[in-house]
Order: structure tokens, then sequence, then C-alpha cells
């Protein structure tokens, strides 16, 4: 069966519809995190993006430095509030000053701590994600990101995550990063 007739079928979720949705959430959730702002952005609002693979509710402060410990917390228990239970979180990415320090599925309360070990050491991203329940009833893998620092990507970074993207055979990802570069006009000579 062709790949588009059975999308079409199985009746998949409205991109837009889950977009406003989101919306709502990162900015009623935002209170959670005072000196932080919700950042609407991912590939869900992407007008390229044809349909729902994931979201993400950023929540970025300008000041430099690292994510509190205390900040992070509550990011985890935003998480499993969120994802309903600490069995639909699925992993972590912890980064400090671009280095990965953790980016690992998490399975165990074991896990959980190491990556709250790496969070107390320092870092100025932590992200966990897990499995949202849209209004629809459909799953979708969530990210939910803390960020200190300059909420936008520099070229010279977000180039190399498109090479490390195309290592990792993440196309679509690829994709997106290249149509930012092009956006913003820095892709052009």
């Amino acid at each position: 069966m062709d790949v588009w007739l059975a999308l079409q079928r199985m009746s998949y979720p409205d991109k837009d519809a889950a977009w406003k949705h989101m919306k709502a959430v990162g900015h009623k959730q935002e209170r959670r995190f005072p000196g932080y702002s919700f950042l609407p952005r991912g590939g869900l609002s992407s007008p390229y993006v044809r349909f729902l693979t994931d979201a993400d509710l950023i929540f970025n402060a300008t000041s430099s430095g690292n994510v509190d410990p205390e900040d992070f917390y509550m990011l985890h228990e935003l998480a499993v509030e969120l994802f309903r239970g600490r069995a639909n979180l699925h992993s972590a990415r912890i980064v400090s000053g671009g280095e990965e320090l953790f980016d690992e599925d998490i399975h165990t309360a074991d896990d959980m701590a190491q990556v709250c070990t790496f969070v107390r050491q320092g870092c100025d991203v932590a992200t966990l994600t897990g499995s949202y329940r849209l209004p629809s009833g459909w799953h979708v893998p969530v990210d939910l990101t803390l960020q200190k620092g300059d909420k936008d990507m520099s070229k010279a970074t977000r180039l190399d995550r498109i090479l490390s993207n195309i290592e990792d055979l993440n196309f679509a990802k690829v994709v997106s990063r290249v149509r930012s570069l092009d956006q913003e006009g820095l892709a052009g000579g």
C-alpha cells in the first residue's frame, strides 16, 4: 500500500491543531520556570513539515550560566506529569558549552540519578523526552528543554549540527536546519 494513502486512511492527527495545543501547554507551563521564557519553535511550527513527528517545549533564559538543579527537578516533575508517569519518560540529553555530556535512554531510577549528577556538575541545556498524549488520543514524542544563553544557534554551530545529523542519517533534521539557514539569509555565499 502507498504510504500516502495509508496516512490518509489512518486519520493522522491534525498538525496545526497539535501545534496550537502544544503552544498553549508551553505558555501555561512557563510560569513554573521563573526567568525562563517559552520559545514557540521546533519542527511542529514549520510550514515545511507536513506531518506531526514530534513536538518541542523549549524554555530559555537568556542569561548565561548553568541550568539550576532546582529548575531541572521542576522540569523532571513536569515531564512525569505531562507524560503521565515515569514509564513514559524515555530519554535525556545534557549539554554543557556545546559538549554533549549525556544523550541516552532512561529506564531506571539509577539512569535518572546519573542525569541529575550531570546537571549538578553544570550544563546549559537539559532535555527530557517522553511520550505525550494529545487530546485526539495520539501519542507524540515531546522534548522538554531548559536552556541558558542565546536562544538562537550560531551559523557555525548549526553547520556542525547539520554534519552530525547527516552522520546519524537524520535527514529530516538536516532539511529543517538547512531551511533555517536559508530563511535567515545565512546559506548564501
